[in-house]
């Protein structure tokens, strides 16, 4: 029996959900293995079981050798097996060294000294710097993340599990992320990964795994995988993007003129903005997170005051055209989704044009039900009715109910923040062609993300956003870019 992990023959279902359908794989010591696979291929389900947070319905998972404590995710810990959620799990309010303390499980009186003491020596072990004594709140995602590590490598671990680490970090993070992994790895620690984007998989991974559909397609050796062949394994046949083309000359919709915003933290994030998107267009914003791009987003779409300047809708402010605004958020959790509501309710709760279904305070149950599964369905929305809980939805299919509400009924503007941030291949085509077919069917399209390569392949006209300004960005040629 190999060292480490082994996964034999696991079972689990969620209702009619079958989940994970007889998955074989081992996990050795030493290498980074990605797992891989669209959005509902059973990945995240699959690392549940190793970090104990679920019970399998069949089969079994061996840590070297003997059972695993299946759904006792503390037992697990205490083995070493620590899981960096997607979702940071941080308690903003506290300090770094609290944070950790909290994770730890140190019950009782906490020696602050040598608890500082040991974060130290792991700092300096993988070269980090990061003050302990400050609140989590004042972190940049990217030491938010490292945090997050630092709380799964407390206790000597010997698994490390991260799911999607890298959707909300830039791309010096993403290297930085990779050095520790390979270091991990290298001593002797078995590094887990899933992940959507394909480069950044053959970058570190030593071994990949393909699921789909809740089955195992096959594990690879780095040296034998392309990034056509796992996007075919992953999701079969993907059809080349239809390209948006430009459109004739028209008065802009969208005009910004020299816009100022703060931020929460009442920081000037967005610093004499000017910007023009005409109806059929496509314009981008690219960059690295927190460097304003959200506070412009909101400011646009008229949720967040702006200090001075303007944003104007076909000539007039914006508040007296938020009905024909579409607007899909950063963060689909957060901001743009009810998780514990249906996804009839989150489609009433952000509609536009919602008088159609009302007869004075009545809702019109059945002409909106109706609606909502004729959204299902041109969404592609997988799913087994308009009234399943969002919660119980893949990530790609909660960003097509965002995506839904947005483009129903048309909008003449939409705003889009990194639309396609965790998403796998085929939801991430979805929601391009979404977008595109937004553009040609006359609305004014703002695309924020921290995706190049994406904007490059979408936007018309785009610019790289630094410190709240714009600056010229040359656009690497199409034929060039690479999206999953």
């Amino acid at each position: 029996m190999p060292a480490g992990l082994s996964v034999r023959s696991l079972r689990k279902r969620f209702g009619q959900l079958l989940a994970l359908d007889g998955v074989s794989v081992d996990f050795a010591p030493g290498e980074v293995h990605a797992v891989v696979g669209e959005n509902g291929a059973g990945k995240s389900t699959l690392v549940s079981h190793l970090a104990g947070f679920l019970l399998p319905d069949g089969g079994e998972i061996l840590w070297d050798g003997s059972p695993l404590p299946s759904g006792d995710p503390l037992a697990c810990r205490r083995l070493g097996i620590s899981m960096v959620h997607q979702h940071f799990t941080l308690v903003d309010a506290l300090t770094v060294l609290e944070n950790v303390a909290l994770a730890s499980g140190l019950g009782g009186t906490v020696d602050r000294r040598a608890l500082e003491a040991k974060i130290g020596e792991l700092l300096r072990r993988y070269g980090w710097e990061l003050d302990v004594h400050v609140r989590v709140d004042s972190l940049s995602v990217g030491q938010k993340q490292k945090l997050e590590i630092l709380k799964a490598l407390w206790r000597d671990g010997k698994v490390l599990i991260l799911d999607e680490p890298t959707a909300t970090l830039s791309d010096g993070e993403v290297d930085e992320l990779f050095r520790l992994l390979r270091d991990l790895a290298a001593r002797g620690m078995t590094v887990i990964l899933i992940a959507h984007k394909l480069r950044e998989v053959l970058a570190v991974a030593d071994r990949i795994t393909v699921l789909r559909s809740g089955r195992l397609v096959r594990t690879v050796a780095r040296s034998e995988a392309e990034e056509q062949t796992l996007s075919r394994w992953m999701v079969g046949e993907v059809p080349p993007l239809e390209l948006a083309q430009l459109p004739p000359r028209a008065e802009p919709r969208i005009v910004i003129r020299d816009l100022r915003v703060r931020g929460d933290d009442g920081r000037l994030r967005v610093q004499g903005v000017s910007l023009e998107v005409r109806p059929g267009e496509i314009v981008g914003i690219t960059g690295v997170d927190g460097n304003g791009q959200l506070e412009l987003a909101e400011a646009v779409v008229g949720i967040r005051r702006p200090e001075s300047g303007e944003v104007l809708i076909d000539g007039m402010p914006v508040g007296r055209h938020t009905e024909e605004i579409g607007y899909v958020p950063q963060d689909r959790h957060r901001h743009g989704l009810a998780l514990s509501m249906t996804i009839s309710e989150n489609v009433l709760v952000g509609l536009r044009g919602r008088r159609r279904f009302f007869r004075g305070p009545i809702l019109l149950v059945g002409r909106f039900h109706s609606h909502v599964q004729g959204l299902v369905e041109r969404f592609g929305i997988a799913c087994s009715g308009p009234n399943q809980i969002v919660r119980d939805l893949s990530g790609g299919n909660q960003q097509k109910v965002v995506l839904a509400r947005a483009l129903e009924p048309f909008p003449r503007v939409l705003v889009a923040v990194d639309p396609t941030r965790g998403l796998d291949v085929r939801a991430t085509m979805a929601v391009h062609n979404a977008l595109l077919s937004a553009a040609r069917g006359g609305a004014a399209v703002l695309m924020i993300s921290g995706s190049r390569e994406e904007v490059a392949a979408l936007a018309h006209r785009a610019s790289r956003i630094s410190l709240g300004r714009l600056e010229p960005w040359e656009t690497p040629a199409r034929e060039d870019l690479v999206l999953c």
